[in-house]
């Protein structure tokens, strides 16, 4: 009785995770599911009911012929395989590996599964099954092909993750390194014990570790809350700073601008992964909440600084960093937070040892605030202020080249400067957005 409970039971959790995925894709505004994922539900179910059926059969031969069961059982290989398939091709959309175009990645996946399927199809006629000590199992050169292809994909899924592994975030990485294991223990444990009917039980804890770490909404709701929070801080420094306007946003758009540049030309592949780029953009709107600390009076005084006022101006750097630290370091994500924290602590930091508030001098500055650094002088120049007026494009690049070395990392400014068509497109789309603004709200006030 143990087998049926056993299968019973993962094909009751999986279907209840199937249909809450499918009520959060509906009622959820944020729709972050990718496809795939229903259809690993899908084959998972169908995998351990053709398993059921095919353990029911070969207990009850008797009044159940012999084809009807190599056909149950081949469907049972058929949506196993497939379920193999489609968990690989998840693992490469986890990578960001696309496989649609020809070339050596279709022939390594998608070919073979074709092949296998045709091969199982064709020796269907040799399935049978068997009596062991562990109980009714299937046999035949059918079983063999599906064997060997667990292996292969197991093989091919390693190497393709252990070159693109730092691609992905670390729940992910974990979720993968999980799954290749199951693939592993699922075959050799079935080539070696036939009669141990365990297939469901390992279908089941890779659908539940894909979706607890990867696919589970609450998980997915807290990471977008998380990030209308950073919005809203972001939001709340631009309303006290009306010189600023949506210099959030366009040094946000900077640094994606930066990073992009950086990682085409190689530079610290190993750093600047994915997750690194992805948090960092997360963590750029943060960057001037210090000025929350800073006095109205200073903030938004329409004219230059005093040197007192400028001391107490330059005091935003170190706050922001106090700031991050006692609100955002317990919240979980620790990765996200110490890239927070960099960025508002030591974004004035400058190449030299000049910058403040410590006067870190060149690599000793994180390179996320390198980044930043850059982003948000370029900003501060090419934009309007109440006692200046804006620079064109051409002398903000010329701050910006003029201070290789000097005030930026060499290596950032570069790579900045090198995208510089990317940059006047992205102010030309940030101009006509606020002439766009300005209109409406012209309008707005005639009416």
């Amino acid at each position: 009785m143990l087998p049926y409970q056993l299968h019973i039971a993962s094909l009751i959790i999986i279907m209840f995770i199937a249909a809450v995925n499918l009520y959060s894709n509906k009622h959820s505004r944020y729709s972050y599911n990718i496809k795939i994922f229903d259809y690993l539900l899908f084959t998972a179910s169908a995998t351990i009911i053709f398993d059921l059926l095919s353990i029911y059969i070969g207990e009850n031969t008797d009044s159940v012929s012999n084809n009807t069961y190599r056909w149950v059982v081949l469907m049972f290989f058929l949506s196993l395989d497939t379920f193999l398939f489609l968990t690989l091709r998840y693992i490469f959309i986890m990578l960001e590996i696309k496989i649609k175009d020809k070339g050596w990645k279709t022939l390594l996946v998608n070919i073979p599964y074709i092949a296998n399927i045709l091969a199982a199809l064709i020796t269907s006629v040799s399935i049978e099954y068997r009596r062991g000590l562990e109980g009714v199992y299937y046999t035949g050169i059918t079983a063999y092909i599906c064997y060997i292809m667990g292996i292969a994909y197991i093989i091919c899924g390693t190497i393709i993750f252990a070159v693109n592994r730092k691609k992905v975030k670390s729940n992910k990485r974990f979720v993968m390194r999980m799954c290749l294991i199951l693939f592993f223990l699922s075959v050799v444990l079935q080539m070696a014990l036939p009669g141990v009917r365990t297939t469901c039980f390992i279908v089941l804890i890779i659908i539940l570790s894909v979706n607890i770490h990867i696919e589970n909404y609450a998980y997915i709701q807290l990471e977008e809350f998380h990030r209308e929070i950073v919005n809203s801080f972001a939001n709340v420094i631009e309303g006290r700073d009306k010189s600023t306007g949506a210099h959030v946003r366009r040094t946000t758009r900077y640094v994606e601008i930066i990073l992009e540049q950086l990682r085409k030309e190689g530079y610290k592949p190993d750093l600047l992964t994915d997750e690194y780029a992805e948090t960092l953009m997360h963590a750029a709107p943060m960057h001037d909440i210090g000025k929350i600390a800073v006095l109205d009076a200073v903030l938004q005084k329409p004219e230059r600084l005093t040197n007192d006022e400028y001391s107490l101006m330059k005091q935003h750097a170190q706050k922001g960093g106090e700031i991050i630290k006692s609100s955002l370091a317990n919240l979980g994500d620790s990765y996200y937070a110490e890239m927070a924290y960099n960025v508002a602590m030591y974004h004035h930091e400058k190449w030299n040892g000049s910058g403040y508030p410590e006067g870190l001098l060149g690599e000793n500055i994180p390179l996320s605030a390198r980044i930043m650094a850059v982003a948000d002088v370029f900003d501060a120049v090419s934009q309007d202020r109440c006692y200046r007026d804006a620079m064109t494009l051409a002398e903000s690049f010329d701050i910006i080249r003029d201070g290789i070395g000097i005030d930026f990392d060499p290596v950032v400014a570069t790579a900045f400067l090198n995208a510089r068509d990317k940059v006047e497109l992205a102010c030309i789309y940030f101009k006509e957005e606020e002439l766009a603004k300005e209109f409406i709200e012209n309008n707005e006030k005639n009416d």
